[in-house]
């Protein structure tokens, strides 16, 4: 790796670190792969721990298998909260900046999809904070939207 791709690998493992020390991931652990890294650590699932990729080559971020199947219903729903995100009606706290980054839902060949973010720069921290309160959203908007689907999901509701 050069010294911007250990500067990006570095910014993002500290943010995740920072996530664990607080307590939100459990289990936190890295691997480097490809051009890049991924992480593992428990969080929201009671069923599986959750997999966060940095793909440098590809300037992205992503949660693997977010969606361990990806029905329609639960495809036409996520698809108007992606959208949300990059309304200018949404607050900016929430929103994705579009000149920052593109959020996208990637539907894989076996059913599942992951949220993966497009970086239009080198503000990794800026992508992995923004990807997680992402999840988050989704996570709970499931729980709403789509209570059965959830519940097989991610093995449950949150007290």
């Amino acid at each position: 790796m050069v010294a911007g791709e250990s500067k990006a690998i570095e910014t993002v493992r500290q943010t995740l670190e920072e996530y664990a020390h607080k307590g939100v991931f459990r289990k936190l652990t890295f691997a480097e792969h490809g051009s890049g890294i991924s992480a593992s650590f428990d969080w929201l699932s009671k069923l599986r721990p959750f997999h966060f990729t940095v793909d440098l080559d590809q300037n992205t971020l992503s949660f693997e298998d977010f969606f361990p199947t990806f029905p329609p219903e639960v495809e036409r729903d996520s698809l108007q909260l992606l959208n949300r995100f990059a309304d200018n009606e949404t607050p900016a706290h929430r929103r994705i900046d579009p000149e920052k980054a593109e959020l996208m839902i990637a539907i894989e060949e076996d059913g599942a999809a992951s949220l993966v973010l497009e970086l239009r720069g080198d503000d990794f921290e800026y992508g992995v904070r923004r990807l997680i309160n992402v999840v988050n959203e989704f996570y709970h908007s499931l729980q709403v939207t789509n209570a059965e689907y959830s519940f097989h999901a991610f093995g449950g509701f949150e007290e």
